[in-house]
């Protein structure tokens, strides 16, 4: 068995979407090289896709400053949004035929590999069209290319929009499932939204000190089950942020439903989540859950400092692009395809620095309990559900 301490290079992604056994090396590094794609302008697609969590503007509409900026264009995007609910569904009407229609070329590449394509994709579906409204998807009977589990072999195949599950007070979560009805439901969760019906138990449920996205959770968990129960295999779900948690946490709720996690940029599961895990991670048929978060040249995305700790696998995505905070944490592509893929050891994330002294929790409990209080009353949501003396931070 290799020292844990050694550096060992071997493809991630392989394994994840390969299905293999874990390893035993923890400090691991894996550098993806696709290679050339022989679709012509397809390398190129990807890299330029204004792939974010908000929808993005037309250049025509943002100036020659916020072409300039990204920053910027995320602002503009987040405000012009957050002001017009109309703006953005005329935004996301655009972004989501582009989506499928990369989706499909990143699918047809025959240069890549399957991993590479299966990650390209889940990226897309979480920071995309998680976020986005499904009218266009409904009303064309869109079908869409995802990675599928099928008794233990992933392949892509083509997949429809099945149902839309209602969460808790608008938040929504979104159901496909191969068309040909073979291999596992794909479960896609959104994150926190600025618009619409959801706006306000998103926002809220940030800062919710028994956990981020716990009311949301707990109001959907009956929910989910009824639903992902009906299908013979099980589900793979999906998120970013918020809508990351909630993935993470329903495969910790529902581990006879849920297959896979593949959690993007998501806080630190709560400590009472943590206690649930190390109660079903030891079974046999316990799920995967891993997450993924961007990073340039050390600086990671500051949500990884938000919550308890960690379980399941934990990623660092490094680019050659840099990104501000704001950006690490609602983009992950445009990529360079060639990336570098670190593994964190979380045994040692979860026993030493800072935040996990009881201070910082303490001090995060505070702060949450005090935010949340403000916005449940700003926006009239139903305050704490479910109360638990176990539950903390």
């Amino acid at each position: 068995m290799p020292d844990k301490k050694q550096n060992v290079e071997f493809s991630i992604l392989d394994e994840i979407y390969g299905r293999e056994a874990y390893p035993s090396v923890r400090d691991s590094v894996s550098i993806v090289k696709p290679g050339d794609a022989t679709t012509p302008g397809l390398e190129e697609a990807v890299r330029r896709f204004p792939l974010a969590c908000l929808p993005m503007l037309q250049d025509n509409q943002i100036g020659e400053w916020g072409r300039r900026s990204r920053l910027l264009h995320i602002i503009l995007s987040f405000l012009t949004c957050a002001i017009s609910n109309t703006t953005y569904r005329e935004i996301s009407d655009v972004d989501v035929p582009r989506t499928l229609e990369l989706i499909n070329q990143i699918a047809e590449e025959s240069a890549w590999t399957l991993p590479f394509k299966a990650f390209l994709i889940h990226s897309l579906m979480a920071f995309v069209l998680a976020y986005r409204d499904h009218r266009y998807i409904r009303q064309h009977n869109s079908i869409i290319w995802m990675p599928v589990w099928n008794q233990g072999a992933v392949s892509l195949k083509e997949c429809r929009l099945d149902q839309e599950i209602e969460l808790c007070q608008g938040a929504v979560a979104r159901l496909f499932v191969p068309v040909d009805a073979e291999g596992s439901p794909t479960c896609l969760f959104h994150g926190t939204v600025f618009w619409g019906e959801a706006k306000g138990i998103t926002i809220t449920d940030d800062f919710n000190p028994f956990g981020v996205g716990y009311e949301i959770r707990m109001a959907a968990k009956q929910a989910l089950k009824r639903v992902l129960s009906q299908y013979p295999q099980k589900a793979i779900v999906i998120g970013q942020s918020l809508g990351g948690i909630l993935a993470t946490g329903l495969a910790v709720d529902l581990p006879d439903l849920v297959d896979t996690a593949v959690a993007f940029g998501c806080p630190r599961p709560s400590l009472t989540m943590v206690k649930e895990w190390e109660q079903v991670c030891f079974q046999p048929s316990a799920p995967r859950i891993y997450t993924f978060f961007g990073s340039f040249a050390g600086r990671v995305d500051p949500v990884i400092l938000i919550g308890g700790m960690w379980i399941g696998r934990v990623f660092t995505v490094d680019y050659v692009q840099k990104r501000d905070p704001i950006s690490r944490h609602t983009t992950i592509l445009p990529l360079s395809l060639q990336m570098t893929i670190r593994e964190l050891d979380v045994d040692v994330a979860n026993t030493t620095g800072w935040l996990q002294t009881n201070r910082a929790r303490f001090a995060q409990k505070v702060i949450a309990s005090t935010l949340y209080s403000m916005l449940a009353t700003l926006f009239g949501c139903s305050r704490l559900y479910y109360w638990s003396s176990d539950d903390q931070l």
